[in-house]
């Protein structure tokens, strides 16, 4: 069940939240689904889809010190996909920095101090990444630097007719893994 893996990862979230807080810092979390995601069979591999998210949570966790942390799950009807989005208030990320998120690029990493004095590689983003193309889905990124960053996981489910009244749904079961 998707909502219950990505209420999960939230769940995570709000415990990291509440770990790193210290007194002069507020991250509000915020959680948003579509009511469709309830009526849909989603078939994936929810191993994988928990690490992904939780790669990403703890990312987003980690870079914001004041703001909010927003989990969503929405479904376009008009292409048909899930689609997941971790939005963060954090510091962002550095325009030069953008070609080496999900890439080695011989080796180099992104240099993540210069974000709240905090460590970081990077490499559980290119985990992240790496997972979600051999599950077929799309792991993309929005960021700007001081402001945050929107990472957006999206995936197709086959759908051969949807009632968006009713949200009646006649599926394909697919299954990735």
């Amino acid at each position: 069940n998707l909502r219950n893996t990505i209420e999960f990862a939230f769940e995570i979230l709000k415990v990291l939240v509440s770990l790193n807080k210290n007194k002069k810092n507020r991250v509000d979390t915020v959680i948003n689904f579509d009511e469709i995601i309830d009526y849909l069979d989603i078939y994936s591999d929810e191993v994988r889809l928990n690490q992904i998210m939780l790669n990403l949570i703890s990312n987003a966790v980690k870079f914001t010190n004041n703001g909010y942390i927003k989990v969503s799950c929405k479904f376009s009807y008009e292409k048909n996909d899930i689609i997941i989005s971790i939005e963060d208030t954090g510091s962002g990320i550095k325009d030069e920095d953008k070609d080496l998120v999900f890439n080695d690029n011989n080796g180099r990493r992104i240099d993540l101090q210069y974000q709240n004095n905090k460590m970081g590689t990077g490499f559980g983003l290119k985990i992240s990444h790496t997972i979600s193309k051999k599950l077929n889905h799309l792991l993309s990124f929005e960021s700007e630097y001081g402001r945050g960053t929107i990472f957006t996981l999206k995936f197709n489910l086959e759908v051969s007719s949807i009632n968006k009244e009713k949200y009646l749904i006649t599926r394909k079961k697919m299954k990735f893994f």
